[in-house]
Parts: structure tokens; sequence; C-alpha cells
């Protein structure tokens, strides 16, 4: 099975909080668990809903190197991911 990422993003209505869920489903295989398939340098864009000057990965407790857009794309790289991850948006 083929490495397979779910990805989802949450907003506070106010734009205070943003973040980015990602939860690896390569593991899965019906109702059998197996060990994870190795993922690494996972690069990862989207248009921010507010101005945005860093990204923390919070399970891995880093902070990315980011590019930000003039019209509010950000891109980071997540260098390791292991079953879940979440980066939050400062």
């Amino acid at each position: 099975m083929p490495p397979l990422v779910e990805v989802t993003r949450h907003a506070s209505a106010d734009g205070s909080f943003e973040c980015v869920g990602l939860v690896k489903h390569s593991a899965r295989n019906g109702t059998a668990f197996h060990k994870p398939i190795a993922m690494s340098n996972t690069r990862l864009q989207l248009r921010a809903k507010r101005k945005t000057k860093n990204v923390r990965i919070c399970r891995a407790q880093q902070k990315p190197d980011i590019s930000v857009t003039q019209n509010g794309w950000v891109e980071y790289i997540v260098p390791k991911l292991e079953r879940f991850e979440v980066a939050l948006f400062e």
C-alpha cells in the first residue's frame, strides 16, 4: 500500500487560530494495522487565512523554514511524519 496522508485544516471564525492536521493511513489495511510506511520531507502548500510568520510542527517540536508569497500562500516541509502531526500557524 502506498503512503497515504489525510490533511485537515482548521481555523477559528475570528481568524486568531489556524492549524493543519496530518494523519497517516498507510499502516491500515481493512481491519489490520501494520507498521507505518516511513515518510519524510512532506511538502505542504496552502493559502493561510491570515498573515503567517511561523509554522510550528507540534509533535516534532520544530519550526521549519517557510516560504510565504505576496498573495498569502505558505509552503513548508514536515521533515518526518510518524502516525500524525499538527502544524500551527503563528
